[in-house]
């Protein structure tokens, strides 16, 4: 397996504010995981779609529906 195979580009999107974060990951997170960027602001995860339909890529593709933290 080549190394580009197991690369997750994942876009973490907010449904209010967009894309608010773009990474290279190797583990998809699940619903309902609680992530933490920049410092002290944390998120939870509540949906996962996976980009089947960018066959250019090299990588697997992850859109990761986040919202902020209560």
């Amino acid at each position: 397996m080549s190394e580009l195979a197991k690369i997750i580009k994942a876009h973490f999107i907010h449904p209010d504010k967009g894309v608010l974060f773009k990474q290279q990951i190797y583990f998809a997170p699940r619903v309902g995981d609680e992530l933490r960027f920049i410092g002290d602001r944390f998120y939870k995860v509540t949906r996962l779609v996976w980009v089947y339909d960018e066959p250019e890529a090299h990588f697997s593709r992850l859109n990761i529906e986040i919202h902020d933290c209560q």
